[in-house]
This record gives structure tokens, C-alpha cells and sequence, in this order.
């Protein structure tokens, strides 16, 4: 039997983010890292599972065509196996 015991929540950078005022569709990237394993990221409507896949980037494309004009918030959020969470968030 195999026991880890994992107790640090994963680390996440926006490493490539949209700045300024934005329309239509908006690419936002992510990386993610933990000591045992990210098993999943998401942001806006998408999610991602890529298990054992530390440190590796992802990419997702934020539809805009229905969000109100104003100010928001995006964000990100990347999940380990022992289901700690990081979010990370630009406005």
C-alpha cells in the first residue's frame, strides 16, 4: 500500500493574461505545479484534467460574446488528489 499524505495546496501562475480593455474572445494561460500532482485546472467555463502532468501549462480561451461590458474578474483554479485548491484571479 502506497499512503501520500498531501497537505500543500498547488501552486499557480497566470503567466499570460489579457490587459487592458478586452472583446470577444480572450486566450488566458495558466501553469500549475504541486509536490504530488495536479490532477485538474479550470477557468471561466472550461476544465482540464492532465494527471501527472506537473508544472505544465494550460490554455483555455474565455468566450466574452455574452458578459456584460464593465469590469470583471477571471480566474483560475488548479486542484491536487488530495483536493487542495489555489485560485488565482486577474480583474
Amino acid at each position: 500500500m502506497d499512503v501520500v499524505n498531501d497537505h500543500a495546496p498547488p501552486t499557480l501562475a497566470l503567466v499570460s493574461r489579457p490587459e487592458g480593455h478586452v472583446s470577444g474572445t480572450v486566450p488566458l494561460v495558466a501553469t500549475a505545479s504541486d509536490d504530488v500532482g495536479v490532477v485538474s485546472a479550470s477557468s471561466g467555463r472550461r476544465h482540464h484534467r492532465r494527471p501527472d502532468r506537473d508544472g505544465c501549462a494550460y490554455e483555455v480561451v474565455v468566450e466574452l460574446g455574452d458578459v456584460a461590458n464593465g469590469s470583471h474578474t477571471i480566474g483560475a483554479l488548479a486542484r491536487d488528489a488530495a483536493v487542495t485548491e489555489t485560485l488565482a484571479s486577474i480583474s
